[in-house]
């Protein structure tokens, strides 16, 4: 799927990770402009799991970085629906970026350099093989 973004951005989804088994950091979904971290908006927004785990990090495009790290404690528990929302929203004249996991807000990161950007590819579940299910 190709898409554009705007400065305002919603990205919403539900996983089931039915196993631990990557050996190294699995890709859940990845928004991009087509390169890994090099240019700002290859990560706008990527989420993954820390290898052989179920712990979630998250990466984007915020205040210049190509990939503004978001590490997490949070865990998506094997065999459940566990609903993430990431989106960056504009409050008076800022710009923000939150993070939900289940509905609760886990992060809210202020973003001085938003950008739009076209031709976004969305990639899911993409390497190394992940067993997951999206909703």
């Amino acid at each position: 799927m190709i898409i554009k973004t705007s400065k305002v951005w919603r990205v919403e989804f539900e996983i089931n990770p039915t196993a631990t088994e990557a050996a190294d950091w699995a890709s859940i979904i990845r928004l991009t402009i087509g390169g890994n971290e090099e240019a700002y908006g290859d990560r706008t927004p990527v989420v993954f799991f820390h290898p052989g785990t179920t712990k979630l990090w998250f990466g984007s495009a915020i205040d210049g970085q190509a990939s503004f790290e978001i590490t997490t404690d949070n865990v998506a528990p094997l065999n459940q629906w566990t609903r993430i929302s990431i989106s960056q929203s504009k409050i008076a004249s800022v710009y923000v970026v939150t993070i939900e996991i289940d509905g609760q807000q886990i992060t809210a990161i202020t973003n001085n350099q938003p950008e739009e950007f076209e031709t976004v590819k969305v990639w899911m579940a993409f390497y190394p093989v992940l067993r997951v299910l999206l909703l």
